[in-house]
């Protein structure tokens, strides 16, 4: 399976070899580091976004790891928030309802209570972020 990252990495191996530098006096030209003229006109985009491409991988490269793990410690408050969220919910119910039955009876009544549903419409933009930061199917 081909991710994202990937085809980064796969635009880097194409990008030309810089460093370049454009002469904005003489519009369109492009010179390499010892001066030599490359290209004139349309292409000077292209090489430019060539450059911004690769460096812009090397940055991703670098911040995907910190990212990767600010996501995990956001998913894991997130999921705090919302186990305190629903236990304050599911008490208000208990205490509210008083049912009858075992742990797994006032579970079930829990999950089909209009109180169970209230909460998942307030938490809903939550719970489908966390879903999909998990993996699930949102």
């Amino acid at each position: 399976m081909t991710t994202k990252y990937d085809a980064l990495e796969a635009l880097e191996g194409k990008a030309t070899k810089g460093p370049w530098r454009a002469d904005f006096k003489m519009i369109g030209l492009v010179r390499t580091e010892d001066g030599a003229e490359i290209t004139k006109g349309k292409r000077i985009t292209s090489l430019v976004q060539l450059e911004s491409n690769a460096q812009f991988i090397a940055a991703a490269r670098n911040a995907v790891p910190t990212l990767i793990a600010d996501v995990k410690a956001l998913a894991e408050a997130l999921d705090n928030r919302l186990d305190i969220a629903e236990e304050c919910a599911f008490d208000e119910w208990l205490n509210r309802t008083t049912p009858s039955g075992d742990i797994t009876d006032v579970q079930n009544q829990w999950k089909e209570s209009y109180d169970f549903s209230e909460f998942c419409e307030s938490w809903g933009a939550e719970i489908a972020a966390l879903k999909r930061i998990q993996g699930e199917a949102g």
